[in-house]
C-alpha cells in the first residue's frame, strides 16, 4: 500500500473514533 493510500485510511480511522466518541453519530453506541 503506498503511503497516500495508508494516511488516508488511518485519517478515515481516526475521523470513526472520532465520531463514536462524539455520541456516536454513526447510530452505533458501545456497550
Amino acid at each position: 500500500m503506498d503511503e497516500t493510500a495508508r494516511q488516508n485510511a488511518l485519517r478515515a480511522l481516526q475521523r470513526s473514533m472520532d465520531r463514536r466518541d462524539n455520541g456516536g453519530s454513526t447510530g452505533h453506541e458501545r456497550d
